[in-house]
């Protein structure tokens, strides 16, 4: 950022977002949305901003495209984005890429990471927040295990009865998938409650594998 303070053309200067549902901000998300207030701090950099849907993204002749908007933006509800223009770009040619889709890491979501991987950021202008490579590997609720010391008691399973066993020597425990966001399928448990039985076979009927805290 402070590169860019530093350069005199701000105006030549492309920040695009990828990220989905900007367009249809609630009130809540328009005062507290972390993509949005990222769009309004570089809005007022004074360099254009652009935002793109991840499903916008395909390959064309051996190079990632997208079709982005150009958008002004308010904290104003009910009026927070509008449209300046619409073009095509080739991702190596903006300077700034911040990569905001939400999980699930789901197909879809492997798909637009293997994608912006593409886009040969490492030895160009392009910059992409965050590495995209990183943010596979990184994934929250494994990425603690390098720091052990400072976790809780935690078993990442598929197995029920393991979740079982992890719960009677805890007797309280918080089990959550893998690779949802935002709360989603977070369920607090208690030895005692009789309807923890459905809920572990719930979760892992979803997730298949998850974990318990």
């Amino acid at each position: 950022v402070s590169d860019i303070k530093n350069n005199t053309l701000l105006n030549d200067v492309k920040i695009a977002f990828i990220a989905d549902d900007i367009k249809n901000l609630s009130e809540f998300g328009v005062f507290h949305n972390a993509t949005f207030s990222l769009m309004l701090a570089a809005q007022e950099l004074n360099t254009k901003v652009l935002l793109a849907e991840s499903n916008n993204l395909k390959i064309v002749k051996n190079k990632i495209v997208a079709k982005f908007d150009e958008v002004i933006l308010k904290r104003e509800v009910g009026n927070h984005l509008k449209i300046k223009s619409t073009n095509e770009y080739f991702l190596d040619s903006l300077n700034i890429i911040f990569a905001r889709k939400d999980p699930p890491v789901d197909a879809n979501f492997i798909a637009y990471i293997q994608m912006l991987s593409l886009v040969p950021h490492d030895k160009s202008e392009t910059f992409i927040v965050n590495n995209p490579e990183g943010i596979l590997r990184a994934n929250e609720k494994l990425y603690i295990f390098n720091i052990p010391d400072f976790i809780p008691w935690t078993l990442v399973t598929s197995k029920k009865e393991e979740l079982f066993a992890f719960l009677h020597e805890h007797r309280e425990a918080v089990i959550k998938p893998l690779f949802n966001k935002g709360g989603e399928g977070v369920f607090y448990l208690n030895v005692d409650s009789i309807n923890v039985s459905s809920i572990i076979e719930e979760s892992l009927a979803v997730n298949r594998t998850v974990v318990i805290q």
